[in-house]
């Protein structure tokens, strides 16, 4: 106990120093961080030949993306000359594309489908389109930000490979019965219920997980501070990472209540109110509005009217990048509306629209292929060269990065699968099936709404819409399938 208070008051201390941002909170990892980071491809090789014959590779796969996103170390990453820098969302992607390749290599090499070839043709057209518009050299005082090569192409397209296209196609080859629905969404649970137990020690004590573990602070300690306590963080890159993870698996956790599917022996209402409840403690209110709106959503209505208002949301995900340039966009009475509820939300929100607007503007110049990367598409002071730039969502960081062009191609990834759901939720004759992809459709979903304002834990997303994306086109042909053959 002594030993918890001085964790305390030392955190207390830190957040309430006005010159925390001098203090050496984001160090280099430790030798077991570089260690885990290094070795987490042959860990997952291991596991995939350990459990062949034990586990579907559909179960075997989600184990290991969830496990290197969950308890690699955030923000630190492997950079070997003339490779793309390997962090935990790209060491779990190849640790789980390479067991596949060794284990179940016809389901990996399956056809990923007309979309994802679109795909696939797309990200290396405009990568190159990026590098060749962005050749310049930009000056910012002593600041030097050097112009695109085709090399940069080249790590940019396997960037998106490896953050998007991959993880959809692991979900779309895997998930294609109802028992694979039904382990992705245990899965998820359940490592939020493992998760749930260093949550509720940080929620006590402060974010101090990853400083125990890896030795460094992956972000600004600050944040860590909520209503007079502390948001969890554990080894996710932010505490709204991990808030907006906890309320994904809330929204799994109520499609598995309204499916009466168990997990692991555990009714999922008393898991689905045990992890509401962990939410509410970790003072993110965003992710606690998710839960409040969903679980309703979730529970009480049917399939359809849950895609329908998915639908809604993936519209809205979609335009408002569009509409956020336009000078009638009202940032001053969302402002006004927000401040009549909280006046620190309302002074936060501003400061991000303000913000939005800057790089708007930078990002409107190359609107359609973007600036590329090395920082081009920050904003820096053209006399001293300080970076004067925030970016949070997304869709603001893709923008500007690779235009328009790019960022509806990863948008529409995500994001058609949960109206194309809804087009085909109709010919599902098992309800229990409909109502566990109507649940995926609205983690999905509500994704697209949080690459607005945050940037939600990486890669898992994609798997979902790849998973959703197979299940809504497989599933109601099985049922029918399994009708004819009981008639």
């Amino acid at each position: 106990m002594r030993g918890t208070g001085f964790r305390r008051d030392a955190a207390q201390a830190v957040v309430a120093c006005p010159n925390y941002s001098t203090l050496n909170l984001v160090g280099s990892v430790n030798i077991f961080g570089r260690v885990a980071i290094a070795l987490f491809v042959p860990f997952a090789v291991a596991v995939y030949l350990a459990a062949r014959g034990r586990w579907s590779p559909t179960k075997t796969t989600v184990i290991v993306l969830l496990a290197g996103v969950l308890l690699l170390p955030s923000v630190h990453a492997i950079d070997w000359p003339g490779v793309p820098k390997l962090g935990k969302r790209e060491m779990a992607v190849l640790g789980a594309t390479l067991g596949l390749l060794l284990t179940y290599p016809a389901r990996i090499c399956a056809s990923p489908g007309r979309a994802v070839w679109i795909v696939l043709i797309v990200y290396p057209v405009s990568a190159f389109v990026t590098a060749f518009t962005n050749s310049d050299m930009l000056q910012y005082g002593p600041r030097t930000l050097p112009g695109l090569r085709p090399y940069d192409a080249l790590a940019m397209s396997i960037n998106d490979i490896l953050h998007y296209v991959l993880p959809f196609h692991l979900g779309r080859v895997l998930c294609r019965t109802s028992e694979d629905v039904r382990v992705v969404l245990r899965a998820w649970v359940a490592a939020a219920l493992l998760y749930s137990v260093p949550m509720l020690l940080e929620l006590r004590i402060s974010p101090q997980m990853h400083v125990w573990v890896y030795g460094f602070f992956p972000h600004s300690w600050v944040q860590a501070s909520r209503g007079g306590g502390f948001r969890a963080q554990v080894f996710l890159e932010h505490g709204l990472t991990l808030a907006f993870f906890m309320a994904v698996a809330i929204v799994l956790a109520a499609a598995l209540t309204r499916a009466r599917e168990r997990v692991y022996r555990i009714p999922p209402g008393a898991l689905l109110l045990f992890l509401f409840g962990v939410l509410l403690l970790d003072h993110s209110l965003g992710a606690a509005m998710y839960a409040f709106a969903c679980i309703p959503l979730v529970v009480l209505t049917g399939a359809r009217v849950q895609l329908l208002v998915c639908t809604v949301l993936v519209a809205i995900s979609i335009s408002y990048p569009m509409i956020r340039p336009s000078p009638l966009f009202p940032d001053e009475q969302i402002i006004t509306a927000i401040e009549g509820i909280n006046a620190e939300r309302a002074e936060s929100l501003a400061y991000r629209f303000r913000h939005e607007r800057l790089m708007l503007d930078k990002a409107i110049e190359r609107f359609a292929w973007g600036w590329g990367g090395y920082g081009r598409p920050r904003i820096f002071d053209p006399i001293t060269g300080a970076d004067l730039s925030t970016q949070d969502g997304v869709w603001i960081i893709i923008l500007g990065a690779r235009g328009y062009v790019g960022m509806l191609t990863t948008f529409g990834l995500l994001l058609w699968w949960v109206v194309y759901a809804f087009i085909r939720i109709g010919r599902f004759r098992d309800k229990r099936d409909a109502r566990l992809v109507a649940g995926l459709g609205v983690a999905v979903a509500i994704t697209g709404i949080e690459m607005l304002p945050n940037a939600p834990f990486p890669l898992l997303p994609f798997f979902l819409a790849g998973a959703l994306s197979r299940l809504a086109r497989e599933l109601p042909a099985q049922h029918l399938a399994y009708r004819s053959h009981r008639s």
